[in-house]
């Protein structure tokens, strides 16, 4: 996941885009990963962030071109309006950022194909290359292995978002990486 600091929270209204450009600060990591060992962050500029960056990149390029996982995205977006009460889930245009104009447009005319096509996944690409050219690195959370494993690691995550909150901290989840096998 890539941690980026950005403005305290209640004076933003974004949370996908925005993110400010500059490192942690020890106070801050401290905080945010409670000192465990667990986490391990790879400060923006170093060659461990540069790796997961590019990395991020090609496994997002992979992902995106593997069609049963861009049919899983078009079947998970709902676009219209109607498709939000009905399935009550998945991704909205304002959960995406979408908004005013643009996200009217999209509402009206983007259908499940729209996800499909070579522009929607080439836009999608450009918007990763901004994500990991922005913030102050990566943190990763190394999980324990098995079931139980799992769980306490999904639960270290939340309670780290809970941190990254109360110290106005905004983190972008990469999982592409974990998913998807590029060449880095």
């Amino acid at each position: 996941a890539q941690d980026v600091p950005m403005e305290p929270l209640q004076r933003r209204r974004t949370v996908r885009n925005g993110y400010a450009n500059r490192l942690l600060t020890e106070s801050e990591l401290s905080h945010v990963t409670a000192r465990s060992s667990a986490f391990h962050y790879f400060a923006r500029g170093t060659a461990g962030a540069r790796y997961l960056s590019e990395g991020t990149i090609q496994a997002n390029q992979v992902q995106a071109y593997r069609e049963p996982a861009q049919v899983e995205l078009a079947d998970w977006i709902r676009w219209s309006a109607a498709d939000q009460a009905k399935y009550r889930n998945g991704l909205t245009p304002a959960g995406m950022e979408i908004e005013g104009v643009a996200g009217w447009y999209v509402s009206h005319f983007y259908d499940r194909d729209s996800a499909l096509t070579r522009s929607f996944r080439e836009k999608g690409l450009a918007q990763v290359r901004e994500r990991v050219a922005e913030g102050a690195g990566w943190l990763v959370l190394e999980g324990a292995p098995g079931i139980s494993g799992l769980i306490e690691t999904g639960r270290e995550f939340q309670r780290m978002w809970l941190r990254l909150r109360a110290r106005g901290l905004a983190i972008h989840p990469m999982t592409q990486l974990l998913e998807e096998t590029p060449d880095v």
